[in-house]
């Protein structure tokens, strides 16, 4: 175990604590007598095993005494304890609050692993954290008191005590109790290796069971063989069905040649037509082509007499235009003399302007006086609203407040309520039992009755000769019989079986047993109802005494843990009430100011406007709206003087841009006008030139045509057909014949040159495809073949690794069956835990002749298990006959060899206040081998009162007032 933190409120001397260990290395903790030094190992102990140091020491004891104490709130003392035990952390937490009346004190507990900084809940519950951090520690607390923590008056205690305590403790040291475990341990792979070697020789078995690789082989070569065979007939017959499927591939071909040659033969008939059509085609276009120039005249002179009809369209319009042009300009210029002045309609602006600027600063101003009215009657309104909140938590909390201090008066009550519906529990669950236990016996005796009655049956002189025997077994030949007062002269015979007599007397005595049982069983049940009546009366008359007290049922909470949450929640309900009632207060006064500054100021500044309003026998909201209204009355009379003054200057703008415009328009018309005059006439030029040469040039194409034999109808037709593309198809067409022909002959002279070597009637396909199955079923074959011969050789390779892997196995076991022996021998804890001791005291003897300059050396007794002290004389003592000093040292020295011995779990230790009986050198040697640890991995704490002492030590932790430090 290894401190990390310890945290510490109101417990023993120690009125606050927060303590952060260090890692390794020594450090004393100092301070006056009282100041609280022992309370910290105190804490530590009573934060793991949750009992006192000192077991004299009350639970009510170990809270401060100077803790605070009051029915409200009862002292409480609190412990927080981070320690780590084989690389897991662990956090304890432990609280004992003091009850309100007596001395007893209540104690909690839980225990937490923590895991990446998150504490994690094991274990809650006093037992239940006791159980789970012994466990984990591996130590009782004795042995932890006598090795880890030794506190005052308990450094010396392993030395002084008896063998029998002795052996206990190192027995808790050494863990023996694994003994048995490590036994059962290899047992079980005993087990494991003897199931493994048996699985092994299975697996062999079966693998020498298969076919072997040398039966194998003798078929995979005989299927060899045949595919040699199959792949010969299967090339000769390739070499035939080759030949075959070329004879028929020419014939095909043949056949198709001679009728492309037929196709392309009548084509021919049909193209040579169509290429006479193309020449004449051909011939039109040519002249077409010469004569373009006619069809382009033409066009031309169909757009000139367009254009001509277009422009006179047009002079008609430009004509009409300027007509328009000159009547709307001179009705511009007369409108433009009737337009007024607009300096009337300005002065009357001006005079409505000034009007709206005084009305909206009356407006304005009383605007602003009316809020500032209205607000104050807002804050009013708040004012109460907030005052009767206030009113309304003032009635909430009272109530709230009696029930709390009822429950307080009345929590000795409540705590007995609780305490006897516990026993109340505990008799409910005790009478279960009782049933139970008593249903199991009553039904075991049906079973023995049962029996007894079938062994009558069988035998019903049974019960005469079984107490006949008992009877018989205590008397002698010649003694007087207790029944009939005769001698005895001798002993009666019976004919039933003695395994018959025996078994009804294991059954008569059973009987007994079970009829006891169910009348005990009935003793308790009677004994359980009674208390259960007697509790059930008292908690009905404790409710009864609640409800005169309180008004309020018991049964509201399930446990006195519930009510006192529920009675915290109340108070923090109270204190939540309470601060909002403040809080209402406060503002209510803020509120209250605030109101006095808005009327203040409304007098002020706003007065005198307010009270000419009120004068006038008016509202100020009623003035407001009137004020708007003539407001709104002057901007629409200002907005239509402005519309017409806008309006009349626009007008006048506009007509003076109008009569500018059309004049300007009326120039450029006049002037298009007769620019199109002049292009009418230079188009009729034009065009009587255009009709003269075209009548030319017509003549000339029909002297032509006749030339070619061609009528004008058909070259109107010619000219616009596509030709047929027949002259050239033509020579294409005779190219492919001739070609056809050619390659015709040369097949017929190939066909005639392919080898026959087929017998008539054979199907060579056939034969091939059946040759060709017949070899894939060869190769299927031989690959199977192949594979089981892999598989034959793999499992023969199998036996063999799985052989050596056997011979392996049975020497494991042979070394398991072995080490089963030994450890489960009974001297077998013995001899391991004399060796490990023996270590330990040698160790130990090292330290001890470090601190004492060699003076003295320690040895152990397996036999009688006590050391023994020797000195450099040679002399032997037992450590009883040492003296306080010497006892010290020793037992320091056998402390420090177990902690350096199991670093691994005993990784700190704690001495308090050992060192009184050490001389002024043992004292200086002792601090001399102590600051040797600064080093090591175990931590050393060493509690001292002596100055003189802790001065070697750089770290130090001064203790005063219950409140430690480091310094």
């Amino acid at each position: 175990m290894k401190p990390i933190r310890l945290r510490v409120e109101n417990f023993l001397g120690l009125r606050e604590l927060d303590l952060e260990f260090p890692e390794h290395g020594v450090f004393v903790i100092t301070g006056r007598n009282g100041a609280g030094k022992s309370s910290i190992l105190e804490a530590m102990y009573f934060a793991l095993y949750g009992i006192p140091l000192r077991a004299s020491r009350a639970s009510s004891t170990l809270i401060n005494r100077n803790a605070a104490h009051s029915t409200d709130r009862p002292a409480e003392a609190r412990i927080v304890f981070v320690f780590s035990q084989h690389g897991s952390t662990y956090e304890v937490q432990r609280i004992l609050s003091k009850k309100v009346r007596g001395d007893s004190a209540e104690h909690d507990a839980v225990l937490y692993q923590v895991r990446d900084g998150i504490a994690r809940p094991l274990q809650s519950g006093v037992e239940k954290v006791n159980r789970a951090v012994e466990k984990i520690l591996g130590l009782k607390p004795e042995v932890f008191a006598s090795t880890v923590l030794l506190g005052q008056g308990k450094v010396t205690e392993l030395i002084e005590a008896k063998p029998e305590k002795r052996r206990e403790i190192f027995d808790s040291i050494l863990e023996t109790e694994y003994l048995d475990r490590a036994v059962g341990l290899v047992r079980e792979d005993l087990r494991a290796v003897e199931s493994e070697v048996t699985a092994i020789e299975d697996q062999i078995s079966a693998l020498r069971t298969e076919r072997s690789s040398h039966e194998i082989s003798h078929q995979l070569s005989e299927v060899e063989r045949s595919v040699q065979e199959a792949e010969r007939q299967l090339s000769v017959w390739q070499g035939k069905l080759a030949n075959w499927q070329q004879i028929e591939s020419l014939r095909a071909e043949i056949s198709e040649l001679e009728s492309r040659a037929t196709t392309v033969e009548q084509s021919l008939g049909d193209l040579r037509r169509k290429a006479e059509e193309d020449l004449k085609i051909r011939i039109a276009k040519a002249l077409a082509l010469e004569f373009s120039d006619l069809d382009q005249s033409a066009r031309e002179i169909e757009r000139i007499v367009k254009e001509i009809d277009q422009a006179r369209v047009q002079s008609q319009k430009m004509t009409s235009e300027v007509e328009r042009i000159k009547l709307e300009l001179a009705k511009n210029k007369e409108e433009l003399t009737t337009l007024g002045k607009t300096d009337e309609l300005l002065e009357r602006r001006g005079q409505l302007s000034a009007r709206l600027i005084d009305l909206e600063a009356e407006k304005s101003a009383l605007q602003v006086s009316y809020e500032k009215l209205k607000l104050c009657l807002q804050v009013s309104n708040e004012v109460r609203k907030l005052a009767s909140d206030l009113r309304v938590l003032e009635n909430r909390v009272s109530p709230i407040r009696r029930k709390v201090e009822a429950l307080r008066n009345s929590w000795s009550l409540i705590e007995d309520f609780y305490e006897k519906i516990g026993e109340l529990s505990e008799a409910e669950s005790d009478l279960e039992r009782i049933k139970a236990e008593a249903a199991a016996a009553n039904h075991e005796l049906k079973e023995v009755r049962k029996k007894m009655k079938e062994l009558l049956e069988e035998f019903p002189d049974a019960v005469i000769a079984f107490y006949t025997n008992q009877l018989l077994s205590a008397l002698e030949l010649h003694q007087t019989c207790p029944i009939c007062g005769n001698e005895i002269m001798e002993f009666a015979q019976h004919t039933v079986p003695d395994e018959a007599l025996l078994m009804f007397r294991s059954l008569e005595q059973r009987r007994l047993y079970l009829d006891e049982v169910l009348d005990e069983h009935r003793g308790y049940e009677s004994a359980v109802l009674a208390r259960k009546k007697v509790l059930e009366r008292e908690i009905d008359k404790l409710k009864i005494r609640f409800q005169e007290l309180t008004g309020d049922s018991l049964e509201e909470a399930e446990s006195l843990e519930i009510l006192e949450e529920r009675i915290k929640g109340w108070q923090k309900e109270i204190d939540g009430i309470t601060q909002q009632a403040q809080y209402l207060q406060q503002t209510i006064e803020a509120k209250r100011e605030q109101l006095r500054e808005l009327s203040k100021l409304v007098r002020s500044e706003y007065g005198a406007l307010l009270q000419s309003v009120v004068g006038r026998g008016k509202k100020i909201s009623e003035r407001i709206r009137e004020a708007e209204q003539e407001i709104l009355d002057l901007r629409q009379r200002l907005a239509e003087i402005d519309a017409a003054i806008e309006n009349n200057t626009a007008k006048r703008q506009a007509l003076e841009n109008r009569i500018s415009s059309n004049e300007t328009l009326l120039q450029v018309t006049t002037r298009q006008l007769e620019e199109i005059s002049e292009t009418i006439r230079e188009k009729e030029q034009l065009l009587n030139s255009l009709q003269t040469s075209t009548a030319k040039r017509r003549s000339a194409l029909e002297v032509r045509l006749a030339e070619e034999g061609i009528s004008l109808a058909e070259f109107a037709t010619y000219r616009n057909k596509q030709e047929f593309g027949a002259l050239e198809r033509v020579q294409n067409l005779e190219g492919q014949a001739a070609q056809l022909r050619k390659t015709l002959e040369q097949k017929r002279q190939q066909l005639a040159s392919v080898p026959v070597d087929v017998v008539e009637g054979v199907d060579v396909k056939n034969e091939f495809e059946r040759w060709n199955v017949e070899y894939k079923k060869l190769l299927q074959r031989q690959g199977e073949l192949r594979a089981a011969l892999d598989q034959a050789l793999a499992s023969e390779e199998k036996i063999t690794e799985l052989e050596r892997h056997l011979s392996k196995k049975l020497a494991e076991r042979e070394v398991l069956a072995t080490l089963s022996k030994h450890l489960g021998a009974k001297a077998f804890p013995d001899f391991y835990r004399s060796v490990m001791i023996t270590e330990i005291i040698d160790a130990a003897s090292g330290l001890l002749g470090e601190m004492t300059e060699g003076r003295f050396s320690l040895a152990f007794e397996p036999e009688t298990f006590r050391f023994v002290v020797f000195t450099d004389e040679g002399q032997a003592s037992d450590t009883h006959l040492l003296s306080g000093g010497e006892k010290v040292l020793v037992s320091l020295a056998v402390a420090f060899a177990i902690s350096q011995h199991f670093a691994g779990s005993l990784e700190s230790i704690f001495v308090d206040e050992g060192f009184a009986q050490l001389d002024k050198d043992n004292n200086t040697r002792l601090a001399e081998y102590l600051l040797n640890l600064e080093d090591g991995a175990v931590l050393v704490g060493i509690i001292t009162h002596s100055e003189e002492f802790a001065v070697n030590f750089n770290r130090r932790l001064f203790v005063s007032n219950g409140r430690a430090a480091w310094a």
